[in-house]
């Protein structure tokens, strides 16, 4: 939008449940002075799993690199500049680093 110089004073995003918070954070970096809502289907993390593996959407693997893959750039990215800083508790911190060290078969 900043590119082809479209100005607005309020957004929607829609995203993926998973990927709702980064939304958030790159908006805070990108909009400061813009409304941004970001929406999603209002799903459990449980429920996320079963209706991915139920309509063949994602595999295990797929989702567990999904969600890997999203607190990496939750963790990365505020290093450079392109989204706020986010809070990560100790638990999913530790489960992020065994995650990380898991070979997928």
């Amino acid at each position: 939008l900043k590119t082809k110089s479209i100005n607005f004073q309020s957004a929607i995003i829609v995203q993926k449940p998973y990927v709702k918070r980064r939304c958030i954070a790159i908006a805070e970096v990108e909009f400061p002075n813009n409304e941004i809502y970001v929406a999603s289907q209002n799903l459990t993390f449980e429920e996320f799993i079963e209706q991915s593996l139920k309509n063949k959407t994602m595999d295990i693997n797929e989702i567990i690199n999904e969600i890997v893959g999203e607190i990496n750039i939750i963790l990365e990215a505020p290093h450079y500049n392109i989204q706020s800083k986010q809070p990560i508790d100790n638990k999913t911190l530790l489960s992020y680093e065994f995650l990380l060290n898991q070979e997928i078969k």
